[in-house]
């Protein structure tokens, strides 16, 4: 079934739980069927009270290869982090059963895999228009909480026999390393949820702070990092015209018919995650490639 390009504000909803260390102070790269999230610690830069602040942020996100802990939080908020984690990766021998990272926010915001394809075909998800925008985050505690938001600039379409060369220069490195390379190397298959072969993916570049659209970036709720913090909540979305709590998996496409609306969504979301007292990241900085 094919799809024409639609303008949604997507309510995207993702694996919540928090990775733990595998190793030590360490969390290998993920193997598990299922995403996990990590309450990461990057050198980045936030927007904060309108002033835009380079400085060393917190946040959870996803990251599947490696990281270390940096601070174990043993008297943990409610619902907050147990771990801040630093990432890093070290490239595999071998991709066989490794997750992707998927969305990714480190140098730049792209999405470009899960849920775009089921057994039943494309999803709306490989046809989005620009300016529609996805809120990923996860149902806990019988609530939407958020992680990331997206706001869709452009896009470029791809598949296994074209990814290298269509890709090259036009995402970091780090990008092909720990998600294209895992996406189609890792011999995950179509149960889940992310299928490894020759249909065609669309891969999102988000729109940012310096290059908006209709006012709208990119962003993900942060805090500027305070050795023996204990981190935050994820915030809590409440708004019935484009949030459900009672779906707990996949994805509420939310079509709407005029980019103003879409705004406005955006605006109700921006103005909750500051009533938390959060920050806006705008940049995460590529993790370190170490060599093992």
């Amino acid at each position: 079934m094919s799809h024409d390009d639609a303008l949604c504000f997507v309510q995207f909803i993702h694996p919540g739980p928090e990775h733990c260390p595998d190793a030590s102070r360490l969390r290998t790269w993920n193997r598990d069927p299922k995403h996990k999230r990590k309450f990461l610690l990057s050198q980045g830069r936030a927007v904060y009270d309108r002033e835009v602040l380079d400085t060393e942020l917190v946040f959870w996100g996803e990251w599947e290869p490696e990281s270390e802990v940096v601070e174990e939080i043993h008297q943990p908020l409610m619902h907050g982090p147990r771990y801040i984690y630093r990432p890093y990766y070290v490239l595999p021998h071998s991709y066989a059963g490794l997750q992707n990272t998927d969305p990714f926010v480190f140098d730049a915001f792209l999405f470009g895999i899960c849920q775009q394809h089921t057994s039943k075909g494309p999803t709306q998800l490989r046809n989005l228009q620009r300016g529609s925008v996805i809120l990923f985050g996860s149902y806990m505690n019988d609530k939407f909480v958020l992680d990331t938001v997206f706001v869709v600039r452009d896009w470029i379409d791809y598949d296994l026999t074209s990814y290298k060369s269509v890709l090259n220069g036009r995402v970091p490195l780090g990008y092909m390393e720990v998600t294209m390379n895992p996406l189609f190397l890792s011999g995950r298959g179509s149960k889940e949820g992310c299928p490894a072969d020759t249909i065609p993916y669309r891969l999102y570049f988000g729109a940012t702070y310096a290059s908006p659209i209709h006012g709208m970036f990119s962003f993900f709720p942060c805090q500027p990092y305070k050795k023996g913090t204990l981190g935050f909540a994820r915030p809590t979305i409440l708004d019935a015209d484009f949030i459900t709590n009672t779906q707990r998996q996949k994805y509420r496409l939310n079509p709407q018919d005029a980019q103003g609306q879409v705004c406005e969504y955006w605006h109700s979301v921006v103005k909750q995650v500051l009533a938390r007292d959060l920050w806006q990241g705008i940049h995460a900085q590529m993790p370190e490639l170490r060599r093992i």
